[in-house]
């Protein structure tokens, strides 16, 4: 049913015994705001829940822009990612994009000037065992104003190991975003939707939906011979094409939360880049990952989940140095404790 709203269905009458788990599902995968503008004939009672939902995202937009115009005051140019660009970017309204966070990344050369801006930002409760961690990719860092908004300032993406993903390159691309502050600064839309895919393949495309209703707003701005190219480079065409099978799989007629596309280009951009996946495993596997795609997001045997990660990197050399540094993590948790 909740799949059946995002793609432009007819909602059901208020009396379907569904409508209780979906309204919480919606809830869980931050839809639920974006169901309130976009799905069609919800009925009124589900409706005002909808509408609360929407009413809670706003006051937290409200106050992560206060938080994001804080921060960019401090550190200047700076490029934001993820949610806090997708809601001026992708989106009419920006509450329609909740998140919880802002993802800041600077460029290598000013991260110690970044982070001496930010010295009266203090480290998130949850970060402090990674203060002094040597090769972190971020900080994760409270507002001295606000503790509930939370800044992770990033110098490169997650998991490097797993990809050649160039942050001096992509910041280098940035683009303004005045709508954002003065300084701001977005992702190129070949490079953000290249990012997005990297994280939808650090987590094995277990993901909430919102994440998907970004995806089918972002893949028509890119340029496709662009993307194939950094795909390759940055050794992103696994992640790239299991999250487009995913999108096609949950879109196959164009339309997903209120974005529209031609589901031909799609497919062909699919196949286009499926040649490009460097393993067989990789262009057999990754669709049959993406069509076990869990809804409820259930807890996957240890075996299962290193698996999924192994299957979302390109090359076999990357696959060891991620396994040496996993392995390496572990050790480190194990002396800590």
């Amino acid at each position: 049913m909740l799949l059946a709203l995002l793609r432009g269905g007819v909602a059901p009458g208020e009396a379907d015994p569904r409508w209780p788990e979906t309204l919480a599902l919606a809830e869980r995968h931050g839809i639920a705001p974006l169901l309130h503008e976009t799905a069609r004939g919800v009925p009124p009672g589900p409706l005002a829940s909808l509408r609360r939902a929407r009413a809670r995202a706003l006051q937290d937009e409200l106050r992560l822009r206060a938080g994001l115009l804080r921060a960019l005051a401090r550190v200047g140019e700076a490029v934001v990612l993820k949610g806090a660009a997708y809601s001026v970017e992708l989106y009419p309204q920006p509450e329609l994009r909740p998140r919880g966070d802002i993802d800041l990344l600077v460029p290598p050369a000013r991260l110690e000037e970044a982070a001496r801006a930010l010295s009266a930002y203090r480290w998130h409760p949850a970060a402090r065992q990674h203060e002094e961690r040597a090769g972190w990719h971020e900080r994760t860092l409270e507002d001295p104003i606000d503790p509930s908004v939370v800044i992770d300032l990033h110098r490169g993406f997650s998991q490097p190991e797993r990809t050649r993903l160039d942050a001096p390159a992509l910041c280098a691309r940035s683009l303004p975003e005045p709508r954002l502050g003065p300084l701001a600064r977005v992702l190129e839309p070949t490079d953000a939707l290249l990012a997005h895919a990297a994280n939808l393949g650090t987590h094995e495309l277990r993901v909430p939906l919102i994440a998907l209703c970004d995806l089918a707003r972002l893949w028509p701005r890119a340029d496709a011979v662009l993307l194939l190219e950094r795909a390759e480079e940055a050794r992103l065409c696994g992640a790239l094409y299991a999250s487009l099978a995913l999108l096609q799989q949950l879109a196959p007629a164009g339309a997903f939360g209120g974005a529209r596309f031609d589901p031909v280009s799609l497919r062909e951009l699919l196949a286009r880049v499926r040649r490009r996946v460097p393993s067989l495993s990789g262009r057999l596997a990754l669709p049959w990952v993406a069509a076990r795609y869990d809804l409820g997001r259930g807890t996957l045997s240890r075996a299962e989940q290193l698996a999924r990660k192994a299957l979302f990197i390109d090359r076999p050399l990357d696959r060891l140095r991620f396994a040496f540094a996993h392995a390496r993590s572990l050790a480190g948790r194990a002396g800590r404790g």
